[in-house]
């Protein structure tokens, strides 16, 4: 699975979209977001700490055929975290991609949208 979620804001507008790809190639997509959708994913950002992920950058390259990840979050002070693996995950990794992937799910059900994927 990879997990992606760039926050964009229109130069016009101010208006905050953000970009959800289920790493399977099928399935992207973009949606404005509110300030419920942002506490939401803060809070799981919080509860896995996952800003010690960031630099994490590992790899195996002994395993022929596997998964990957990359993640990519802007904090509006200017930090952030990139973390990405190859067959190589930071501890903790598999729990907060669940969460991760539930905050998401749920904003598009919200938004009246079914992934085609059957996520």
């Amino acid at each position: 699975m990879t997990v992606t979620e760039p926050l964009l804001a229109d130069r016009e507008t101010g208006e905050r979209t953000v970009e959800y790809d289920f790493g399977n190639g099928l399935e992207t997509y973009s949606l404005p977001i509110d300030e419920a959708f942002l506490q939401e994913l803060a809070a799981v950002i919080d509860s896995h700490n996952l800003r010690k992920w960031d630099g994490f950058q590992k790899s195996d390259p002994m395993m022929m055929d596997g998964d990957g990840f990359s993640l990519v979050v802007t904090f509006t002070e200017g930090a952030g975290i990139f973390a990405s693996g190859s067959n190589r995950y930071p501890e903790g990794y598999h729990e907060a991609a669940e969460a991760i992937e539930a905050v998401f799910l749920g904003y598009l059900k919200k938004n009246g949208i079914e992934p085609e994927g059957g996520f």
